[in-house]
């Protein structure tokens, strides 16, 4: 797998993830009690969360399309590990309504590669060194599951 060690030991030297203190757990965190690598994560869990469900709704999947939505699966388990209570979803970014589209959908490969160009946006925007290789990773791990997608109509 493309993430081996990469992001396993992203609450390392650097990073800036705080986890919220028992009496403070119940109230939802406000952008400016959030470090901005949380925000970032936040981020990436709803443009993943997004991917996921497009995908999860393909008529007729291929193995390859198979293959992506157990990557995304994946990309959201390791940054719900990084901050599994505390990541908020930005508020000006709602998950859009998700149709079923058939595997060779143009609109599909370009909502992949949407969400490459999303993932190595975040990377450069991570203050954290660790972090930023992982959305890097996963921008790239996406990539390359995308060439082994069903040719276009």
């Amino acid at each position: 797998m493309m993430l081996g060690g990469v992001g396993i030991t992203l609450a390392v030297t650097g990073c800036q993830f705080e986890r919220p203190h028992a009496a403070t757990r119940s109230a939802a965190p406000d952008d400016d009690d959030v470090s901005p690598d949380l925000l970032t994560v936040g981020s990436a869990v709803t443009v993943l969360s997004t991917a996921e469900a497009r995908l999860r709704v393909v008529t007729k999947r291929t193995p390859a399309i198979v293959a992506s939505l157990r990557l995304h699966q994946v990309h959201l388990d390791r940054l719900r590990g990084v901050a599994p209570a505390a990541v908020p979803r930005p508020r000006h970014s709602p998950a859009p309504v998700v149709r079923r589209l058939p595997a060779d959908s143009p609109i599909l490969r370009r909502d992949e590669q949407q969400l490459v160009h999303q993932l190595s946006g975040l990377a450069q925007r991570a203050q954290s060194g660790e972090l930023a290789r992982l959305f890097a990773a996963m921008a790239a791990a996406t990539a390359q599951r995308l060439q082994a997608w069903p040719v276009t109509r």
